[in-house]
């Protein structure tokens, strides 16, 4: 349930101060997602609860991310950041609202390429000035020049030390997932430029727009290999090939990238292992005996 008084101290801080009329459930699980309609304006709250672990640091890390997003120069929307506020009930993050609709070819084609604009946006180092989130997991980005060292110790090391620490990974998938770790300088030999990533890039965090544009949202925005990004566009289910078209047309993939989208996707899958349990095992043993070359015992 969305606390009224904090949604109405955010409204406020947007310099809206008109009477709420409607507020419309837009899904969440954990969190609480709203639609909101005032006299002046309609808006997307997101809430935390205080019982929620980083409550607040989680929502200050998606709106630091969707405005990073926002400054580079491309051709996708971004939800506006308008405010935020606090209480000891949780924290909550007001959004702009944004008009989604019917999925189209020519949404997909605006994604692709608005992506690989996005991707155009590099910096001098792989990760970031601030770790974050990704879902609920922390996420560290300390900064590296070597890519390989980076996501082998950022990613692939520090979430196999979350999962020992919550007991879900056996010592045959700890070995395995070690052998991947040493074999990283090996499969990103490729030196890739960091380039500004999305990070948390499935199909539930794109919106279509009205007139072919096409949103991002829920971000868990790095530097680092733009090849990530698309491997996980297609960890679930892919994206319309209208998406892979544009993106190909505008920023054509290195050779050698189908090969390590396996490596990246991994991260994803030992994240999911970690926050929703064993049915994400099989697939984690599978990918981890394709990369390491050996069995899961």
């Amino acid at each position: 349930m969305l606390p009224a008084a904090l949604l109405g101290r955010a409204l406020r801080r947007a310099n809206d101060e008109s009477a709420v009329l409607r507020t419309t459930s837009l899904g969440g699980g954990v969190s609480t997602v709203v639609g909101v309609e005032s006299e002046q304006g309609r808006y997307v709250a997101k809430f935390l609860p205080a019982t929620v672990p980083n409550h607040a640091a989680r929502l200050h890390a998606e709106a630091e991310g969707l405005t990073l997003l926002a400054r580079a120069d491309h051709a996708l929307t971004l939800p506006a950041v308008l405010s935020s506020a606090e209480s000891e009930a949780g924290a909550l993050l007001l959004l702009s609202w944004l008009d989604s609709a019917r999925a189209t070819a020519d949404n997909a084609t605006t994604l692709g390429r608005g992506l690989a604009q996005l991707h155009r946006h590099c910096a001098a180092h792989h990760g970031l000035d601030h770790d974050n989130f990704i879902g609920p997991t922390p996420q560290s980005n300390m900064p590296h020049e070597d890519w390989a060292t980076f996501f082998a110790e950022q990613r692939l090391a520090a979430i196999g030390q979350r999962l020992q620490a919550a007991g879900k990974l056996s010592r045959g998938r700890g070995d395995a997932l070690q052998r991947v770790v040493d074999r990283a300088p090996q499969m990103l030999s490729h030196d890739p430029v960091p380039s500004l990533l999305h990070g948390d890039l499935w199909g539930g965090n794109w919106l279509p727009l009205d007139q072919g544009g096409a949103a991002l949202i829920d971000p868990a925005v790095y530097f680092g290999d733009r090849e990530s990004d698309l491997a996980m566009s297609r960890l679930f289910g892919g994206f319309p090939p209208a998406f892979y078209h544009a993106y190909e047309a505008e920023w054509p993939l290195p050779a050698g990238a189908a090969q390590r989208e396996a490596l990246y996707n991994l991260y994803h899958l030992l994240n999911h292992l970690l926050l929703f349990g064993e049915g994400y095992g099989p697939q984690v043993d599978r990918t981890m005996a394709q990369l390491s070359g050996g069995r899961i015992l």
